[in-house]
Formats: C-alpha cells, structure tokens, sequence
C-alpha cells in the first residue's frame, strides 16, 4: 500500500517533494496577500499625496482683500469675503484656489460680460438686497445671476417675479 494518510484521510505530504510543493503554495498565498496589502497601502499614500498637494496648492494662493473686477469693461471694487460668500458660484470658485488665475496689469480679473446688471449683483453679495422693478431688468439680472450661479438670487427673483405677476392680476 503505497497511500499513506495522515488519518483525516488527506494524503500526508511525503518526503522533500511533497514539502516543497507544500511551501511553494504557502510561500505564494503569502506573497499574494502580502502585495495585496501593499497595493492598498500604496493607493492610500497616492490619496493622501494628492490631497496633501491640494492642501499645499491652496495655502499658497493668495488674493488680496479688495478684488478688483473688470467686467465687460467696467470696473468694480468689492471684497473677497462678498465673492467668496457663495462658495458653489462662478466667484465662490474662481476666488478659492481651485483655478489657476492671476490679475492682468492694471490689477484687475477680466470677465467678459455685460456689466449692465452687475453692480446689482455686488449689491446682492454684500448685503443680500436686490431691488429691481422693472420686469426686463429683472429678467436680465436673472440671466446674469444664473450665470454666475447665484442661487439664491435667482430665487429672490423668481419670487418677486412671481409675485409682482399674481400682484398684476389680482389689480386687474
């Protein structure tokens, strides 16, 4: 009888060849979870390589205290603060560091669109007010406001909009 058992009727691993065979699986499923450990160990440095990098890439953006704004030709005064109130608008973004930018000459960020409604929307930043009567102005401001992804004054707009109109009806 040549079949040995080791009594679990599992064929005993018998003499050098069945012991390397043995190690060489072993050495293998260890090495295997050994680089699998590595591999995740590895992405988990690359996540905090990048967010380090990010980190380090915002402390070195620096914006002055008063920003100066060309738009459409005009230019406007405000502080960083009223841009970075709404941090999801084009300006929360533009002034966070996410975009590389720099002023031109004069000092100023360039921003091709009509400054007709602006000065509004500033008004809106610093103070949350946005008075417009007129039903085309409004509509303009909201075009702009949209533009600029400011939520909450498209809203403010959409309301007084809405109710000027049930206003309007109701004097009919």
């Amino acid at each position: 009888d040549n079949d040995k058992t080791d009594g679990s009727g599992n064929d005993a691993l018998q003499g050098p060849q069945g012991f390397t065979t043995y190690l060489n699986c072993y050495t293998q499923q260890s090495a295997d979870k050994t680089l699998a450990a590595i591999q995740q160990e590895r992405e988990k440095l690359i996540k905090l390589q990048k967010e380090f990098a990010n980190h380090k890439k915002l402390e070195l953006v620096h914006f002055p205290k008063h920003v100066h704004l060309n738009i459409g030709g005009k230019r406007f005064t405000t502080s960083l603060t009223n841009l970075q109130k709404y941090p999801e608008s084009f300006f929360g973004r533009m002034f966070s560091g996410e975009w590389t930018l720099a002023p031109d000459s004069n000092g100023e960020y360039f921003i091709d669109r009509d400054h007709h409604h602006f000065r509004r929307i500033i008004r809106f930043l610093r103070d949350g007010i946005c008075e417009v009567e007129d039903e085309t102005e409004r509509a303009g401001l909201r075009e702009e406001a949209e533009y600029y992804g400011l939520d909450a004054l498209v809203d403010m707009l959409f309301t007084k909009e809405r109710n000027f109109e049930e206003s309007t009806i109701l004097s009919e």
